[in-house]
């Protein structure tokens, strides 16, 4: 009979830490996002991803330098897939994994890390996008400095 209970307690802790929260607890909040690493093969020139939280689903934007210029991009929307919360972590399109304590984004595919980031919160979408521009800018400046002097 204590086994029983035992195994019914651990089924309760469990369930009870895993259930997802309330989705929408995050609408209208965004995280913006740099690389850990230097290698970030799938967007080489995109070190700084944003994403916005909007309605229980997540659009994603990306601070993308494309030859010289530098834009920032919606590179994902997605109604179908609402992102998913739990006391601990924050998901999204089957792939993003943010942990709610260090803010460290994970890009995982098929259970293999593929990239890790580290995300700032910000608790409206205008400083959302206002820091998307700051960083554009900056990324923007230096490309420019290293081109200063090409002669084609």
């Amino acid at each position: 009979m204590n086994v029983f209970r035992l195994q019914i307690s651990f089924f309760l802790i469990t369930a009870l830490t895993t259930l997802p929260l309330n989705a929408g607890e995050l609408d209208g909040k965004g995280v913006v996002c740099r690389d850990l690493s230097d290698l970030n093969f799938l967007y080489p020139h995109s070190v700084v991803f944003g994403f916005r939280f909007l309605e229980g689903s997540v659009e994603g934007d990306a601070v993308r330098g494309l030859n010289e210029r530098v834009a920032v991009e919606r590179f994902a929307v997605s109604d179908e897939a609402p992102y998913r919360v739990t006391a601990s972590q924050i998901s999204w399109w089957n792939t993003y994994e943010l942990n709610r304590k260090t803010l460290q984004l994970k890009f995982v595919v098929e259970g293999e890390v593929m990239f890790e980031k580290q995300c700032e919160v910000f608790a409206d979408i205008q400083s959302y996008a206002d820091r998307l521009e700051a960083d554009r800018i900056a990324i923007q400046k230096e490309i420019n400095q290293a081109m200063k002097g090409n002669k084609i």
